[in-house]
């Protein structure tokens, strides 16, 4: 191990605390980086492995046990400073969708990160489309689900408590009603009422 060397690890994570003090979401992905310390915990595994499969070296002595000791703690502390960086980037790219900023990181991304956020973006997409009444969830941290009203009547008898309003609401057969966009989304899935 080299002395003079920076480790990859603590800068991978210092710059992570950087962005997250500075309130920033993500800046461009140091891909070298990570690849540096991906090779230095790919190092610490093979010599950890090359101690323990030595015939000539003893592993209850402690020379060679605080050696295996050693590779094994870098090995896993490197692995767990590049997994908790590359998720944070993942959860900072699916918040930026979510709040409808996904086109301000892009400049910042990765090919496989780029491809990641379309990925998600078409899955959210067709989860979004394939209601009876497509429901654009993003638009519900920006303004009041219970802004649009629709009218609905009912296919069956049936009382349930609003999660929106706390009010208990009774449905009767071809009874008409105007239920919250959410309340009236769930009963139409439900067969219990259909739109009018």
């Amino acid at each position: 191990m080299d002395v003079g060397k920076v480790d990859g690890s603590i800068e991978l994570i210092s710059e992570m605390k950087a962005l997250i003090a500075s309130g920033n979401t993500l800046n461009a992905l140091d891909e070298k980086k990570v690849r540096d310390v991906v090779a230095e915990l790919t190092d610490s595994f093979d010599v950890m492995r090359s101690i323990e499969n030595n015939p000539f070296a003893d592993t209850t002595q402690p020379y060679y046990a605080s050696s295996v000791h050693f590779y094994r703690s870098k090995c896993l502390r490197d692995k767990r400073s590049v997994m908790a960086y590359l998720l944070w980037r993942q959860g900072q790219i699916t918040n930026a969708w979510w709040t409808a900023q996904d086109n301000t990181v892009r400049k910042h991304l990765s090919s496989a990160e780029s491809t990641y956020l379309l990925e998600y973006n078409n899955l959210m997409v067709e989860y979004m489309t394939s209601f009876a009444i497509p429901v654009d969830l993003r638009a519900f941290l920006w303004r009041p689900p219970s802004a649009q009203q629709l009218e609905v009547r009912g296919l069956m008898n049936h009382v349930f408590v609003s999660p929106i309003t706390g009010n208990t609401v009774s449905i009767y057969y071809g009874k008409q009603i105007l239920l919250n966009f959410e309340d009236a989304e769930s009963l139409i899935q439900q067969s219990v009422v259909e739109l009018i």
